[in-house]
């Protein structure tokens, strides 16, 4: 029973997130002296198809703030993206050569995030057809088409194990012969401020200007 109200709660949670996340401006053009992490940080793409909220309380959820992200444009894989401080550093960063497509941060083993691309015709980097590692035993609570700059296959999902409940979101989008994989796991009871945060993350990831 409270598994089945936690689930109500969560998704009832969730819609009213995408309502928090879909009322953000068009991506600005990248203009002369303007560097691309800075194009990119300047706004959110417009999200199209926006899931309708139900009528919940917005106070149950922690709205994100520009201060909670910081903008990250990777060269490698051609992508920029906001992301949430809350999950961590990047744990590979003082690794030798080991910058590539994938982006990952993590705030511990309950709380973190991966961006990952795969590309059969990649023959510059470690592995570049290796998709992200898949979760047994998780309850899928959604499944969505999530439309913002790329059109994603979304899941929420919750997996219990030795750390304890986690919420974990995906989304997979494929353009131009390329996979695109976006991960994000954090403790269930942070769920009023980590849903927002990642679905603005979300929302934000957008091809690098050129």
């Amino acid at each position: 029973m409270f598994k089945k109200k936690f689930a109500i709660c969560l998704l009832a949670a969730f819609l009213s997130a995408c309502a928090l996340t879909c009322a953000a401006a068009a991506p600005a053009a990248a203009v002369s002296g303007t560097t691309k992490a800075a194009a990119a940080g300047s706004s959110i793409p417009v999200r199209k198809n926006a899931v309708k909220a139900p009528p919940v309380s917005r106070q149950e959820l922690q709205p994100p703030q520009a201060s909670d992200f910081e903008w990250v444009v990777n060269k490698a894989g051609g992508y920029a993206l906001a992301i949430p401080k809350a999950f961590g550093g990047d744990p590979l960063a003082e690794l030798p050569q080991a910058q590539g497509p994938m982006l990952i941060r993590a705030a511990n083993n309950a709380q973190l995030m991966a961006v990952n691309i795969i590309d059969p015709l990649d023959k510059e980097h470690f592995r570049p057809e290796q998709p992200l590692p898949a979760f047994t035993n998780k309850q899928v609570f959604w499944k969505w088409t999530h439309s913002a700059w790329l059109d994603w296959q979304c899941s929420l999902a919750q997996q219990t194990d030795f750390y304890d409940e986690k919420l974990l979101l995906q989304a997979q989008a494929v353009h131009d012969g390329k996979t695109y994989e976006l991960l994000y796991i954090f403790p269930s009871a942070q769920y009023r401020t980590c849903i927002p945060q990642a679905l603005y993350s979300l929302n934000s990831f957008r091809m690098e200007y050129k």
